[in-house]
């Protein structure tokens, strides 16, 4: 499955979406929802700026980690 421009097995995805965790690229940072129509993990942008991992890379954060690495309450915890 790809969200954003990152690929990701239906696996690792719901297991993200199970621990209750954001998805963080380069450029934005993606709630996962579950679509039981589709049987499916999908991401939503919900912030978007430059420079919030490196280039090509992603990683999964709890609600916490986010707001502090956008410096604001982005999200509640």
């Amino acid at each position: 499955m790809k969200i954003g421009k990152i690929q990701i097995n239906d696996a690792e995805a719901r297991k993200i979406y199970e621990s209750e965790q954001y998805i963080v690229t380069y450029g934005r940072v993606y709630q996962l929802h579950y679509s039981q129509a589709s049987g499916m993990v999908y991401g939503n942008p919900i912030y978007q700026t430059p420079g919030l991992s490196k280039r090509g890379t992603w990683q999964r954060m709890t609600a916490r980690q986010v707001n502090s690495l956008v410096g604001f309450k982005l999200l509640n915890t």
